[in-house]
């Protein structure tokens, strides 16, 4: 697994859609990634932030991980980037709901989905990543 954190792309950020259900908030945003040569323990890394409501003051809440890829045989994020897996990967699609953690990833250790378990759990939280669109 490599252990450099290395960014794709800018930061993002999004604002939750207003008239949204609560249960299921939409937020105005889609970001696309079409480089060709993403490792196979690609980890989407998540910050989640909040206004604080006294001091209006913007503050961490907490992190969330997700595998970008899987193995398709084992349906689980490979380990290396070596072929240390069945040899073909599978993009981890779908709705999900993720943990949200207190802390963020120790980054002297390799980032990897399981990674910010070994930190304090917060809460589940609602979150969905999925497809608006039809295909």
């Amino acid at each position: 697994m490599i252990t450099r954190y290395a960014k794709q792309g800018q930061d993002i950020s999004s604002s939750i859609e207003l008239d949204s259900d609560i249960l299921n908030p939409e937020y105005a945003l889609r970001m696309e990634f079409r480089r060709g040569d993403f490792s196979p323990t690609s980890t989407l890394l998540l910050k989640i932030y909040t206004l604080e409501r006294t001091s209006q003051e913007l503050v961490v809440i907490g992190y969330s991980a997700l595998a970008v890829f899987l193995d398709k045989a084992t349906g689980v994020q490979p380990t290396t980037d070596n072929n240390n897996f069945s040899g073909e990967l599978v993009l981890n699609a779908g709705a999900h709901q993720l943990r949200l953690y207190r802390h963020g990833p120790d980054t002297i250790k390799p980032l990897s989905a399981g990674r910010l378990e070994e930190g304090d759990f917060v809460r589940t939280v609602p979150f969905s990543l999925r497809k608006p669109w039809s295909a």
